[in-house]
């Protein structure tokens, strides 16, 4: 689980940092959530906050996970 203030990267490995490149050029600026500070240069992105509920951009029902966590 990642922490504010933790730093994500990618594996120090150059075939590594040519997929992640080249999926950069073809798929254009990424798009960043809020909580998260990205570092095109090094490849790496710096966690700045907790994300909340509202900072989710895919469809989650929450009900659902509380029912299946609960069996």
């Amino acid at each position: 689980m990642a922490r504010v203030g933790d730093r994500i990267t990618i594996k120090d490995a150059e075939p590594s940092k040519k997929l992640v490149r080249a999926s950069i050029e073809e798929l254009g600026e990424p798009h960043v959530q809020n909580w998260l500070k990205l570092d095109q240069t090094a490849l790496a992105a710096d966690v700045i906050a907790t994300p909340t509920r509202d900072d989710v951009m895919i469809p989650v029902e929450d009900q659902l996970i509380v029912e299946f966590c609960s069996r």
